[in-house]
C-alpha cells in the first residue's frame, strides 16, 4: 500500500526558497523573490531569515541582495565526491 504523500512542511519551503535563489544565479533583491514566490511576505521573509542564520544565503557589500553561498555548493561537491569513491560506480571519461 502507498503510503500518502504530506506536504513538505518548512523544511520544503526553505528548499523551495533556497532552489528559487540558486537558479537565478546571481544576488536577487527581496522584492524580485517575493514577485515570484509562492509564498506570502512575512512566511518568505522568515525563510529567508532562516536560510541566512544557517550560511545557506547571505546578503552582499551593499545589503541589499541575497544569494547563495559557497556551502551550499560543498554539499553537491562532497555528494559526487562520497558517489565516486564508491567500487561499483561507474568511471567518468
Amino acid at each position: 500500500m502507498a503510503k500518502e504523500k504530506r506536504g513538505d512542511g518548512t523544511v520544503g519551503k526553505a528548499l523551495d526558497v533556497l532552489n528559487e535563489v540558486a537558479e537565478i544565479g546571481s544576488p536577487v533583491r527581496f522584492s524580485s523573490l517575493l514577485k515570484t514566490s509562492k509564498y506570502p511576505k512575512a512566511t518568505l521573509y522568515r525563510l529567508l531569515q532562516t536560510l541566512v542564520n544557517q550560511d545557506m544565503l547571505s546578503y552582499n557589500d551593499e545589503g541589499a541582495n541575497l544569494q547563495a553561498r559557497t556551502k551550499v555548493g560543498s554539499y553537491g561537491t562532497r555528494s559526487l565526491a562520497s558517489e565516486l569513491s564508491r567500487p561499483d560506480s561507474p568511471p567518468i571519461y
